[in-house]
C-alpha cells in the first residue's frame, strides 16, 4: 500500500431487534397463528397430547406448506368447548 491510499471503513451492521420486539404474525379476527408447542403451553398440556387430537381430527388447524402446521387459539377453544359434556343429573331410583 501507498500513503495515498485510505483505509474506507465499512458501514457497522444493523443489530436485530430483541425477540420480544418481533411481529407476530397475525390473521384478521385477531387469531395468532400457534405452533403445537406454543398451543400446548398455552392450554397447558403436553405436545403430544396436542398432536394425538389434531390426528384424531379434534382440533381445526392451518396448513402453511409442506410441514408446518398452525392453529388460531380462539378456534381451538372453541373447538373444545362444542366437546364438553355437561354434568347429568342422576336421579337416586327409590325401592
Amino acid at each position: 500500500m501507498s500513503d495515498n491510499d485510505e483505509v474506507v471503513a465499512s458501514r457497522p451492521r444493523r443489530k436485530m431487534k430483541p425477540r420480544s420486539k418481533w411481529n407476530i404474525h397475525t390473521r384478521p379476527g385477531k387469531g395468532a397463528l400457534l405452533t403445537e408447542v406454543e398451543l400446548a403451553r398455552a392450554l397447558g398440556e403436553m405436545p403430544r397430547t396436542i398432536r394425538n387430537w389434531r390426528y384424531r381430527g379434534l382440533l381445526p388447524f392451518v396448513k402453511c406448506g409442506h410441514r408446518s402446521i398452525r392453529f388460531r387459539l380462539d378456534m381451538v377453544l372453541e373447538a373444545l368447548e362444542k366437546r364438553t359434556i355437561k354434568r347429568r343429573h342422576f336421579y337416586e331410583q327409590r325401592i
